[in-house]
């Protein structure tokens, strides 16, 4: 990335006729605003990712057997979660108390 540039340099080059040098400076800023722009919305992508992110983490309670949500069909597998922080569903059916993750085949047990 390039610097900014001196606008009293841009000034000077316009005062003396040096138009197509001015006019290059001033490509050089707005190709470096377009840059600025790029990573400027990739890093707004990240940061709406790491708070959507944090508010999965802090919304849902390890119960000692698996993690649960909001309600009491929001359970999640611990293995998931502790190894890549993923919050994957476990299927629930109120017979079956117990059961396997879907993703990685971890072995949970539901305490109502």
């Amino acid at each position: 990335m390039s610097s900014l540039p001196n606008f009293s340099e841009i000034k000077d080059l316009v005062s003396k006729g040096m138009t197509l040098e001015a006019q290059e400076k001033l490509m050089d800023f707005r190709e470096l605003c377009l840059e600025l722009r790029e990573e400027n919305l990739a890093l707004k992508d990240r940061v709406k990712a790491l708070e959507k992110s944090v508010y999965q983490q802090e919304s849902v309670t390890y119960n000692g057997n698996v993690y649960m949500g909001r309600s009491e069909r929001d359970a999640f597998c611990p293995n998931c979660k502790d190894r890549d922080g993923l919050l994957i569903h476990l299927q629930l059916n109120k017979e079956a108390s117990a059961g396997r993750c879907n993703s990685c085949g971890h072995p949970y047990k539901i305490a109502y």
